[in-house]
């Protein structure tokens, strides 16, 4: 059975959701069978009339093995993994993985998770939000929350456009998350994810429960 979630973080979520960003769905914890993030892969809703947005950098390509982040020199998995993964084995599964013929994917760190989010300057890399890999949950304010769900530049999505525009719901609290290689320092059963709809770095991911998972690789 996965650890339960803390009710604080599902306060301050739901309130985010319906005060911030207008959202008509409210979070649900509906984990109680055990099986973490997502039984099913997550779709986009397209809310809120947010454009296809455009690139900002980058392609895919045998050389790169997936899509090339060109703005931080890293290549990531497309199309991320469909199925969730367990948190304490996404190591095994990013390693394990040989997409575009490499051999040297591995899962990405909280830092390298911020690289992909585009348009929420505030938990981008290097924005306001200090969360960094091996940081403790303490460090997880206000500029964390993120940005208007669904308000993403691609299709309502906080990524690429490259990425598409399938980047989760706001119809179930854990669905839509992805999750990091990073564990909270002070709770090495937790680790740091993101919600690339809404922008948000949550520190309260049980690592025995499953999320999605997009694996990388450095740029050749």
């Amino acid at each position: 059975m996965s650890e339960p979630r803390s009710t604080a973080w599902m306060a301050c979520l739901v309130a985010a959701c319906l005060v911030v960003s207008g959202c008509e769905e409210e979070l649900v914890d509906d984990d109680d069978d055990g099986d973490g993030g997502s039984s099913s892969t997550s779709t986009s809703t397209g809310q809120g009339g947010a454009g296809g947005g455009t690139s900002s950098g980058g392609g895919t390509g045998p050389v790169c093995g997936g899509w090339h982040d060109t703005l931080h020199g890293l290549c990531w998995q497309e199309p991320p993994t469909p199925t969730p993964v367990r948190g304490h084995d996404i190591d095994d599964h990013c390693e394990a993985g040989d997409w575009g013929g490499h051999q040297d994917w591995r899962a990405p760190t909280i830092d390298e998770m911020r690289a992909l989010i585009r348009g929420c300057p505030g938990t981008e890399l290097g924005g306001a939000c200090e969360v960094t890999d091996g940081s403790s949950s303490a460090v997880q304010e206000g500029p964390c929350w993120g940005c208007d769900c669904a308000q993403g530049p691609s299709g309502g999505c906080y990524w690429d456009a490259a990425l598409g525009t399938e980047c989760g719901t706001m119809s179930s609290n854990w669905d839509s998350f992805y999750i990091s290689d990073s564990p909270l320092a002070n709770d090495f059963g937790r680790a740091w994810g993101i919600h690339y709809r809404c922008g948000v770095i949550n520190p309260d991911l049980s690592r025995n429960s499953e999320y999605y998972v997009r694996c990388v690789r450095d740029a050749p």
